[in-house]
């Protein structure tokens, strides 16, 4: 796109002056001034052109004028760059020999060239600026502080929201409905604006309708009234849309013509609303702006009546009403299957039932989208309703998706073409990462910034990375870009976007010329031609020989390259001008040596087990070093004292542990020669024994700071004092010395800090933390800190925390009074269960908000309790107690987590590759947390996680999930368990599997819980204990008694009980008709509670000297 070409064209421009002042003067100095000057004259008029809503016309003009820029712009630059920085790079030359081979007459060429554009340029502005005049110069109505008729979005008139593709959505809707409704018809009696945000397609519209066809509503309100705002706003067709409503519903007729001015119209709409309690529903409002001209025609009459607003952009919602908006959620996965079904199928749910498994798995794939969930369904209602059809779609489902732009990809296009410019070059650079991935922000902030996306203007006091924060946050506002995890202090930690979102990105990307992403498996693919004129590459490809392949077919003045198994070769020097280099997922067992050769990068991430080499230091316009290494290699990484020399570099990352020595007395004599990094604001994965002031006084603006203590002696200090900026700290240890470190010195500036692991802290060490003036947020993991009683004196005072995490501490004891933590906002204890209780003085806190308790004690639990009913009755609402305890999970997720280990493990048989094992086990581990924190979607940051919720479906109960490879061994095995479970022996039996993990033990047990034996066998337990083992009973009760056992077929336990409550009655058929009729009646209910006796009998039949008899006739069937 040609924004972000001349922002690139100005971040070239001005680091070639600021780095080389002295190489630049005289003509040549004259020519980057014009250049620059020329550049800023696009920068503005672009800015401009893209607030003016277009109509067909004026977007065929204005695509023309931006293309004209992008061509230019970026030819410019290569000119810069090759000939310029390529001669820069030998700064050994004298100043004189450089004066004289500065190449005056190419950068005269290009000066000439952007002067013809521009001229080209200011008469495409100058001829669109009159049209557009003389346009809206009959637009002269007017009604209070309203605009007249100008354009400023695409407007929909229509009062029909059925032509809204959001409102076919009727599932998942009835909790966001009731909450709705609530707030609408309860007090206060004042005029109230009740607003709902979502991102596009998410069903805010349906919502809205069906709010306002609620019977509660419809009775509520005396008039009820619905526009439609969209992107292109006319006060004018809102108010007459206005008048229809409520002319329709007081049964009257207007009078009005066109010449009925637009303030005439606005008098007659509060004359009809007044005294009556009215609902008005405005839908699909994008900006501010519209809604503070629309919002002096509701009057308040204080008498209940209310504004329902819809809107993608947060901003706008809280500017209406700054109460939190309701915020529409994705569907989950079975509701969004419900959709898929009804619109399909229709009401009745007539369909095939082996569809309903990938079915699932199809909607699965939309991610909870109602508009891509209907857009599927609409492919799907015109196809046959087979197996083989449906696997066909789940295939190509990101092509069905595409195929259907208009209905799809459009809705969420507006959003995009709403964007201010400056954040659509940011908005599309998501693309370059692939479908669901963890996107860091602190990673994705760098890449903005190396790609010259970020600018701050003149006065602008905020660091890019501040400039960039906010950025992303705007980004989120508008629902173009999901949050993974937040800080408890409301930052962003991670973010990621919707496939669909992603889907539209990629195309518009496409389409401007903004960058291109290549998808293909194939070997002999060849690039289109008009990608060689693309600057920015992705290359999503699972195989490193077609990302080489596609590599080699790049145009040499790439800027970007983004791979996920690129082999770097020699070749990759020929991209001399290139500035983001990011390799994911491919490690290297020594570092790429031609990397070193590419000057102009800015921003390298690279996955290698070995040292950074010497010549890293060539790359002196590098600002973001990533340095990862595979998973099996955990040694510390050595870095050169040449890194001394690269003064641009703002963030540096290394993998557990990278040993930095301070600079050289060499280095610091060199005139030539920066001695520090004056930029470098964060530093990652530092090993603690480089923790030195001889260090630390390289880097006098560092921010953040993250340190791997992997020595095991301990005589040593770690000294932070010097770093007089730092904000946040995290140490983590990852040896298992019984000893504590010595001594650590913090700065006084530090504001968040983390010790986890075993650093063997006392808690009066915990206590001198007080003289830490600034430190709003402190966290306590993994036995930091060792010793059972905190003791706080009256004196120690943490005066700026808000945020106090406790993890796995042994302490039992905590004494502390509301003085000791004044302003705290936010405690969380987890795995505290030696402590008895939480301070009581925490009553008086009144700045408390949250108190969140993982697997703490039966005692804190009420603690906590008993500390938000004291803060309840002080009028403390806002406080709120969350608690989750694991014990009554651990049985069901150790048996799931043991089924799906065992799997992985029988993958690694079959020659899997490693990497795959190692994302299923990740996999593995997050749902497994995420089901025992349940609750970290509203507290978020608090309890650690990141916020999102995750269906977890038990694979150990699914036979389709169990080892299917190994199926088809274990006939022999099943008939030898089925015959010894089914045998005559009416005492208590315990079969017993045993053998190595991930041979199929779960499968097995599986089969042999499923086969019909021991299901008919249900029938003959019931006949055993009712009539003995001679089953002499009336023949008719048979075909009753199966009934009745067939409903709790398998559950011998559940049988024992139903047969041993009727057996002290007469049997009859119709008893055993009433009893088949009741199963799950409140009666029978009651009888089968008494199961819960027989469970408890069953453990102890488990354990050692249990007595066979116990529960006559039951088997019990162990897997170890």
């Amino acid at each position: 796109m040609a924004y972000g070409s001349v922002l690139s064209l100005l971040q070239t421009l001005e680091q070639l002056q600021q780095t080389s002042p002295e190489l630049i003067w005289g003509q040549t100095a004259e020519m980057l001034d014009r250049l620059h000057a020329t550049a800023e004259c696009f920068k503005n008029v672009l800015e401009d052109t893209s607030k003016i809503r277009r109509s067909d016309d004026d977007a065929e003009k204005i695509n023309s004028l931006e293309e004209k820029i992008r061509v230019a712009a970026s030819d410019a630059e290569d000119v810069v760059e090759l000939n310029y920085y390529q001669f820069f790079k030998g700064l050994s030359l004298r100043l004189g020999a450089a004066r004289k081979n500065f190449p005056d007459k190419d950068l005269k060429l290009v000066v000439e060239k952007m002067d013809t554009t521009k001229k080209q340029v200011m008469e495409l502005v100058s001829c669109f600026s009159s049209s557009t005049h003389d346009a809206g110069a009959d637009d002269d109505d007017q009604i209070p502080e309203l605009p007249g008729d100008s354009i400023i979005g695409k407007s929909s008139t229509s009062n029909n929201p059925m032509e809204n593709p959001e409102e076919t959505i009727v599932q998942g809707l009835d909790d966001d409905l009731k909450k709705i409704v609530k707030r609408l018809i309860f007090p206060p009696s004042d005029l109230d604006i009740v607003t709902i945000s979502g991102m596009g397609g998410i069903g805010k519209t349906t919502l809205a309708r069906k709010v306002h066809d609620n019977p509660e509503i419809r009775y509520h309100f005396d008039i009820h009234v619905w526009v439609t705002i969209s992107q292109e706003f006319r006060p004018r067709n809102v108010l007459l849309d206005a008048l229809d409503c409520i002319s329709k519903k007081l049964n009257v007729v207007d009078q009005i013509d066109k010449k009925t001015k637009n303030n005439e119209l606005a008098d007659m709409v509060q004359k009809k609303l007044k005294n009556r309690r009215y609902i008005f529903v405005v839908d699909d409002i994008w900006s501010m702006d519209v809604w503070d001209s629309i919002r002096g025609i509701f009057p308040d009459y204080k008498n209940g009546s209310r504004i329902l607003l819809t809107t993608r952009e947060t901003e706008v919602a809280m500017h209406a009403n700054t109460s939190s908006p309701h915020e529409m959620n994705l569907l989950n996965l079975d509701n969004s299957w419900k959709l898929l079904r009804d619109k399909v199928f229709g009401a009745k749910h007539d369909h095939p039932p082996e569809l309903e498994g990938i079915g699932k798995k199809i909607v699965e794939k939309c991610q909870g989208l109602p508009l891509t969930i209907l857009v599927i369904a609409g492919h799907l209602f015109k196809m046959e309703s087979t197996l083989e059809s449906w696997k066909d779609v789940a295939k190509t489902l990101d092509k069905i998706v595409v195929s259907h732009q208009d209905k799809c990809l459009g809705v969420l296009g507006l959003s995009y073409h709403h964007l201010p410019i400056h954040l659509k070059p940011c908005f599309l650079s998501m693309g370059n990462f692939p479908e669901d991935f963890h996107i860091e922000t602190w990673r994705l902030i760098q890449l903005w910034i190396a790609e010259g996306f970020i600018r701050t203007s003149g006065g602008c006091k905020k660091t890019l990375e501040e400039v960039a924060e906010d950025y992303l946050e705007d980004l989120i506002s508008r629902n173009l870009i999901l949050v993974r995890k937040r800080r408890f202090n409301g930052e962003i930690k991670a973010c990621t976007m919707h496939d669909l979102m992603r889907e539209f990105c990629l195309k518009e990307a496409n389409a401007t010329k903004f960058m291109h992403v290549e998808r293909t498996q194939g070997l002999l693919h060849t690039l289109p031609a008009q990608n060689y004129d693309v600057r920015r590459f992705s290359l999503q490809t699972q195989y490193s020989y077609v990302a080489n392949n596609c590599c080699k077919q790049l145009p040499h003045v790439a800027r970007s390259i983004y791979s996920f198994r690129l082999v770097v070769g020699p070749s990759i020097t020929r991209f001399n001008l290139l500035r983001v280099l990011a390799i994911f997922n491919r490690g290297f067992s020594s570092f790429p040596l031609e990397i070193t050769k590419l000057y102009q990068l800015r921003y390298l991430a690279i996955i290698c087990d070995s040292d950074f080499p010497s010549s890293i230091s060539r790359l002196q316009n590098l600002q973001t070093l990533i340095h990862d290494k595979s998973f099996y290699y955990r040694t510390s990484c050595g870095v050169s004292v040449n890194i001394w020399m690269m003064k641009n570099l703002r963030h540096i990352h290394f993998h557990r542990g990278g040993y930095l020595t301070g600079p050289s007395r060499e280095c610091i004599q060199n005139k030539y020669r920066v001695s520090g990094m004056p930029n470098l604001e964060e530093l990652s994965g530092l090993c603690s024994t480089s923790c030195k002031n001889e260090v630390f006084s390289g880097t006098p603006n560092l921010k953040r700071l993250i340190v791997w203590v992997t020595y095991s002696s301990t005589d040593y200090l770690i000294d932070m004092s010097s770093l007089r900026k730092l904000e946040a700290l995290k140490c983590f240890r990852e040896c298992f010395s019984k000893d504590s470190i010595k001594r650590f010195d913090f700065p006084t500036s530090l504001k968040r800090l983390t010790l986890a692991g075993r650093f063997h802290f006392l808690w009066e060490d915990i206590s001198t933390l007080v003289m830490l003036p600034n430190l709003e947020e402190l966290k306590l993991k993994d036995h930091a800190v060792s010793g059972t009683e905190w003791r706080l004196s009256d004196e120690e005072q943490f005066q700026s925390l808000k945020l106090l995490l406790l993890n796995e501490l042994d302490f039992q004891i905590w004494e502390a009074t509301c003085d000791s933590f004044p302003n705290l906002k936010h405690l969380v204890l987890k795995n505290c269960k030696n402590l008895k209780q939480i301070p009581i003085d925490f009553t008086e806190i009144f700045t408390l908000e949250s108190i969140a308790l993982h697997d703490c004690g039966t005692a804190v639990e009420g603690s906590a309790r008993d500390i938000e009913k004291e803060q309840e009755g002080m009028g403390n609402n806002p406080l709120k107690v969350y608690i989750h305890n694991s014990r009554n999970d651990v049985a069901e997720l150790k048996f799931c987590q043991f089924a799906k280990v065992s799997r992985l493990t029988f993958g690694v048989l079959q020659h899997w590759d490693l990497l795959t094992v190692v994302e299923k086990m990740d996999l593995t581990k997050k749902q497994v947390m995420e089901i025992l924190s349940h609750d970290a979607d509203q507290i978020l940051e608090l309890s650690g996680d990141s916020g999102i919720s995750t269906s977890f479906t038990s694979y150990a109960l699914v036979s389709d999930q169990l080892g299917d490879d190994i199926v088809h061994k274990l006939d022999d095995d099943l008939e030898i368990i089925v015959n010894r479970l089914t045998g005559q022996s009416s005492d208590l039996d315990i079969v017993t599997i045993t053998v190595m993990g991930g041979i199929g033990k779960t499968t097995l047990a599986k089969k042999v819980y499923d086969h019909f034996s021991i299901r008919d066998n249900s029938w003959k337990l019931l006949c055993d204990k009712v009539f003995g083992t001679e089953h002499d009973h009336p023949h008719e009760l048979e075909e009753i008694g199966k009934k009745i056992a067939e409903k709790y077929q398998g559950r011998s336990l559940t049988i024992l009980v139903i047969a041993g409550y009727p057996s002290k009655l007469a049997w009859t058929l119709k008893l055993g008709i009433d009893k088949e009729m009741d199963l799950g009646s409140n009666s029978t209910s009651k009888v089968i509670s008494r199961g819960e006796d027989y469970q408890g009998q069953l453990a102890l039949v488990r354990g050692p000297g249990a007595q066979s008899g116990d529960v006559p006739g039951s088997d019990i069937m162990l897997r170890k």
